[in-house]
C-alpha cells in the first residue's frame, strides 16, 4: 500500500532511501552485492537510477512519487495499492507515473489506484475503471467502452468531452438524478459485460 502523502526521510539520498528500506524489510538471505543490484533493478525500472546519490528533499514530486513506490517494490509484491499517485503532479509527471504502473501492471503485478479526475489520454490507459457514488458502483469495465455504456442509458458525452469528467458531473446530478440507473444497469457493479475491450452494444445487451 502506497499513501498518498509521502513519508521519505528528506536528509537521506535515493539509493540510501532504498538501502534502509531493504535492510528494514529484513531481506535476509542476500550479499552486498545481491542487495546492489536489487536496488539499481529497482530503480531503473522505476527510471530513477540517475538519481541515486540525490537527497530526497532535491528531487521532484514526481520522482519522489516514483521512490516510495520503488520502496514498496523490495519484496516484488504481487498487488499493489496507491493512494491517489498524482495528486501534486503536473501533467507529464502524471502521465510518466501512471506508464510506470501500467508497465508493472503488465508484468503480472496487480495495480489498483484510486484516482480523481484523470485526464481522458490517462484514462484510456488503465484496462478497469470501478466508479463509486454515494458508495455504490455506477460503472465498472473497460474505459473503452464508458460512453457507450452512457449512451445506452441516452446519456451522451460529447465528441471532444472527457468521458472521465462526463460521468464525474453525471455522479455530481449535474445532469439530474440518473445515479439510480447507472448503479440498476451495472448491477451495483455485478455486470462484467463491459469489461470486455471489444464490448458492442446490441438489441440483446444484458441490462441488469
Amino acid at each position: 500500500y502506497i499513501s498518498q502523502d509521502q513519508t521519505l526521510h528528506q536528509l537521506l539520498t535515493v539509493h540510501e532511501t532504498m538501502n534502509l528500506s531493504l535492510n528494514l524489510k529484513n531481506c535476509h538471505g542476500l550479499n552486498d552485492e545481491e542487495k546492489e543490484l536489487k536496488i539499481q533493478e529497482i530503480l531503473e525500472k522505476l527510471s530513477i537510477n540517475a538519481k541515486g546519490d540525490s537527497f530526497v528533499r532535491d528531487i521532484s514530486g514526481g520522482e519522489k512519487k516514483r521512490l516510495s513506490i520503488a520502496v514498496e517494490m523490495i519484496h516484488d509484491p504481487k498487488i499493489i495499492f496507491l493512494d491517489e499517485p498524482t495528486t501534486g503532479l503536473d501533467y507529464f509527471s502524471s502521465t510518466h507515473c501512471i506508464f510506470l504502473l501500467k508497465k508493472l501492471a503488465q508484468e503480472g503485478r496487480t495495480v489498483i489506484i484510486t484516482i480523481h479526475q484523470p485526464s481522458a489520454f490517462i484514462l484510456n490507459i488503465f484496462d478497469h475503471v470501478y466508479a463509486l457514488a454515494d458508495g455504490s458502483c455506477i460503472y465498472q469495465g473497460s474505459s473503452k467502452n464508458i460512453v457507450q455504456f452512457l449512451r445506452e442509458l441516452d446519456l451522451e458525452c460529447p465528441p471532444t468531452y472527457n468521458p472521465a469528467d462526463f460521468l464525474l458531473e453525471i455522479a455530481n446530478n449535474d445532469y439530474g438524478e440518473h445515479n439510480n440507473c447507472l448503479i440498476e444497469k451495472i448491477g451495483n457493479g455485478s455486470d462484467e459485460n463491459y469489461r470486455k475491450s471489444n464490448f458492442s452494444s446490441s438489441s440483446s445487451s444484458l441490462t441488469i
